[in-house]
């Protein structure tokens, strides 16, 4: 079975590519929205509904799946804040992407999950 990509997957692996040419900052943008797109799936897969998100709401949200899925998220989280406010050289924009991966996966196995359902 072949396992859709999440927006948050698509996002991330489009910044991969821009910062494999060295296109920074554009980059960290990509990477900035895959983070804040795994948190939308994330909230909306425990039940969550937003009507429209704001960095308030998303905060809010970090620090609700941090109860749930550890502190972890809110490293991930910060870091992707980082990505997108703070002019970052590319050595530290490779390793914060890293650290995002694990909240990528996490948001591509409630995307998943939660197609499987609807399609049964």
């Amino acid at each position: 079975m072949t396992l859709a990509k999440s927006s948050a997957r698509i996002y991330y692996e489009e910044a991969n590519e821009l910062l494999d040419k060295g296109i920074i900052t554009q980059a960290s943008k990509k990477y900035y929205k895959a983070a804040e797109e795994a948190i939308k799936i994330l909230a909306i897969s425990e039940g969550e509904q937003i009507n429209e998100w704001n960095a308030d709401i998303l905060n809010d949200i970090v620090l609700r799946l941090a109860m749930n899925y550890g502190d972890w998220i809110i490293t991930s989280w910060s870091k992707a804040i980082a990505l997108l406010t703070v002019d970052l050289p590319i050595d530290v924009v490779d390793e914060y992407r890293y650290d995002l991966i694990r909240l990528i996966e996490l948001a591509d196995e409630k995307f998943n999950s939660k197609n499987i359902l609807k399609n049964q």
